[in-house]
């Protein structure tokens, strides 16, 4: 009751924050499992989901959702027009094909593919190397004009992207699609629009690990 009688006064606290991350420029999105208790479930608790989405690096929003279905973000996000960066969830699928959002992806999840593909494929090397030098980028970049950041990417960056891109055709080609690499490389084609989008406008991240910091606050 004291739990619930706090978040009960902090509420407009919570709904002016919710109106800050939708009037963002840039909004990110994430969402974590969590143990929900449920005296009508076996064992007495059951599984559900926390989203977070996070406005321009500043404002986090938690919504708590009882499945991972698209509703979710649909619910939250369905309106707002402009930027939403996300993991290619299919969750997010729905919310995309409204035409409100605009879709820009995650280089961490692409190379956390390659990772993992690198223990029965030594080519997945070749992959991580290359995003390994966006990320050395967005470092020199840190702390500098949005303007400055992307000219920045289109200098050094964007050749990088086009070397990689090539390789992805090529070595497709000779990947078994079932294979670790040929997830990866699967993962890097279907989303190369929205992997990219990071060098048309400078306010974008390269990836979504801030809103994923955000949902360790859930796991602690």
């Amino acid at each position: 009751d004291w739990v619930a009688a706090g978040a009960e006064a902090l509420e407009p606290i919570a709904a002016e924050i919710r109106t800050r991350v939708l009037a963002s420029y840039v909004v990110q999105a994430d969402d974590t499992p969590l143990t929900v208790l449920d005296s009508q479930k076996p064992g007495g608790s059951k599984r559900g989901f926390m989203w977070a989405y996070l406005g321009d690096g500043s404002w986090v929003a938690y919504d708590y959702r009882p499945t991972r279905a698209a509703s979710g973000p649909c619910a939250f996000l369905g309106l707002r027009e402009g930027w939403v960066q996300a993991d290619a969830a299919g969750a997010f699928d729905p919310l995309f094909g409204l035409g409100r959002a605009k879709e820009a992806g995650c280089w961490s999840h692409a190379r956390r593919y390659f990772v993992e593909a690198l223990e029965t494929d030594r080519r997945a090397a070749l992959a991580i190397a290359w995003i390994g030098q966006l990320f050395e980028v967005e470092r020199a970049a840190a702390g500098r004009a949005a303007e400055e950041r992307l000219a920045l990417r289109q200098e050094r960056s964007r050749p990088v992207v086009e070397e990689l891109g090539r390789w992805i055709a090529e070595t497709s080609k000779t990947t078994p699609p079932k294979s670790p690499l040929g997830k990866a490389l699967y993962y890097a084609a279907h989303q190369w629009t929205p992997l990219t989008r990071f060098l048309e406008d400078g306010r974008l991240e390269l990836h979504n690990n801030a809103c994923e910091r955000a949902l360790r606050r859930i796991a602690v």
